[in-house]
């Protein structure tokens, strides 16, 4: 595995469904320092192409891993199914919303550790240095993005794809 001078942030790709809609693939990043104790986090932008109502509204910041960096909550939705690469399976996830973040989609290990409950196996697994998430019997190629620039400033024009 090359080791990269910039930061790099590791994403899979999702298709979330919401009864006859659908989007995707979008890049969902696999976020460790995500702490919101929710399954996925998308923007308000994701949720209004789905048209996916809220449950529940809220008006209250997340505090991010940059200095001073913060989210605003808009609320939780419906339920909502998340199917993660070529998987046959659609996982039900109950999103929380914020108004807007650098990603359109956000899993953190609480989403990971709650499919560790239904599969067997679930795991970030490196083979010859390409990552992959490894979800009971299925492997999902994980894709490593490294910021070109300085990662306090979100401008996707400035990222290089490194495909696994």
């Amino acid at each position: 595995l090359k080791r990269a001078s910039q930061p790099v942030r590791t994403y899979l790709n999702v298709f979330l469904r919401y009864k006859n809609r659908e989007i995707g693939p979008i890049l969902c990043q696999v976020d460790s320092g995500n702490t919101t104790n929710s399954d996925v986090v998308i923007t308000d932008a994701v949720r209004r192409r789905l048209e996916i109502p809220f449950v529940e509204k809220m008006h209250s910041t997340l505090d991010t891993a940059l200095p001073g960096g913060k989210l605003t909550k808009l609320g939780k939705t419906e339920t909502i199914k998340m199917i993660i690469g070529n998987s046959d399976n659609a996982h039900a996830v109950k999103p929380l919303v914020v108004q807007e973040m650098a990603d359109e989609a956000n899993i953190g290990s609480d989403f990971l550790a709650k499919l560790s409950k239904s599969y067997q196996d679930v795991a970030i697994k490196f083979d010859q240095g390409e990552p992959s998430l490894v979800i009971g019997k299925e492997e999902e190629a994980l894709i490593q993005i490294t910021e070109e620039k300085n990662p306090e400033i979100d401008n996707k024009e400035n990222i290089s794809f490194e495909y696994s």
